[in-house]
């Protein structure tokens, strides 16, 4: 997926890598997200990811 912001340059993009590993009870995902162009930028981020995740957690539940 991509978020396009026409405001920023192409050297501004972050990066966000995920990995999905086999544990004993099914799969953990990670993500990992960088090149934040700012402090407030990564913060602002983080919110969204935790309400996905938070939202991810209702769809699926939790054991």
């Amino acid at each position: 997926h991509v978020w396009d912001d026409v405001a920023r340059r192409p050297d501004e993009d972050s990066v966000v890598t995920v990995t999905f590993s086999d544990t004993d009870v099914g799969t953990r995902m990670h993500f990992f997200q960088q090149r934040f162009v700012s402090t407030f930028e990564r913060d602002d981020h983080r919110g969204g990811w935790i309400s996905c995740f938070n939202r991810l957690d209702i769809l699926v539940g939790r054991d």
